[in-house]
Order: C-alpha cells, then sequence, then structure tokens
C-alpha cells in the first residue's frame, strides 16, 4: 500500500535515497500523505480528502480497494485502518530520509499552507525540501525556504535529456 510507513520503509530498505510521497489537505488543515484528492478508490470512505478530519480518516482502511484481480479478492481489506499518516508523522518517524513532496493540486497557495503546516509542527527547520508540481507552486516554495529544491514538468523533462545523454 503506496503512501504507507511499510512502503516508505521497505522503498529505504531496497536503497532509495528520496522517496516520493503526495501531500493532500484535510478539513481540519491538516496534511495527508495520501495519493488521490478522494478517498473512493483506495478506501472504504468517499469523498475528498479535505472533507474529513485527521482524527476520521484514520478510521479509513487504505487497503480496502486493492485487487490483482479484477475485484475477485480484496487480499488487504482489513489490513489497512489507522495507516493514512499525517506529514508530521511520516517527518518524525524517517527523519534523516529525503522526500519528493508532490504538489498535485496545483493550488499555489498548497506552498504557503507547507510551510506553514512544517512551522506548525516545528519541522521545517530540519526538513530538507525537496518538491515537484506546477512551477508556480514550486517557484512559492523556493521562495519561502531558500534551500528548497525543486521542479516542474519543464525541469524534469531536462534532467531526463541531461540522463539520456549519459546512457
Amino acid at each position: 500500500m503506496e503512501n504507507t510507513q511499510a512502503s516508505i520503509s521497505k522503498a529505504l530498505e531496497l536503497g532509495a535515497d528520496v522517496v516520493e510521497i503526495d501531500i493532500r489537505k484535510t478539513a481540519d488543515n491538516q496534511l495527508i500523505v495520501f495519493h488521490d484528492n478522494t478517498f473512493d478508490c483506495r478506501t472504504n470512505a468517499k469523498g475528498a480528502t479535505e472533507d474529513f478530519t485527521l482524527a476520521q480518516i484514520k478510521t479509513f482502511d487504505v487497503g480496502y480497494g486493492y485487487t490483482a484481480d479484477n475485484g475477485q479478492t480484496y487480499p488487504f481489506r482489513g489490513k489497512g485502518i489507522g495507516l493514512i499518516l499525517s506529514l508530521a508523522e511520516v517527518l518524525q518517524s524517517f527523519p534523516d530520509t529525503q522526500f519528493l513532496i508532490n504538489f498535485k493540486d496545483g493550488r499555489v497557495k498548497a506552498a504557503d499552507e507547507l510551510v506553514e503546516y512544517l512551522q506548525q509542527h516545528q519541522l521545517l527547520a530540519r526538513t530538507k525540501l525537496l518538491v515537484y508540481g506546477n512551477r508556480k507552486t514550486v517557484e512559492r516554495l523556493k521562495y519561502l525556504v531558500a534551500n528548497a529544491k525543486g521542479g516542474d514538468k519543464t525541469t524534469a523533462k531536462a534532467c531526463f535529456k541531461a540522463y539520456m545523454k549519459w546512457g
């Protein structure tokens, strides 16, 4: 199950230098680590991440919707309750890990929300910010946090082309 403590641990165990995570805002202005903007496909809940509080989200089963056989079986049902993490929990659990935070929703304000959230949880100074997403959102974050690094589709394509030249 992606974006869980187990999946992050496994990525690091396999030698990942950077772990990509997706963040979403909740109704109580928390940030959770979750791929989709709704819970419909992956969990036993329906609705947008911003429609629920963190406490409510902690009761959802993140393993509910996983199937490898087109719905014949759901091997993770009941095994993913409480596994959706707040961004603070992830950063505190893996303090030395570099995370690539994916801004998926395209809102420039998301940069301000991330910085405010990290300050609120006293994590800004010790978090190595590496971000990806909408160009304006990434630029805003770099403006707010001088040592933040990141890019958008244009910079990713440029990097990929450079890597391709190296073979």
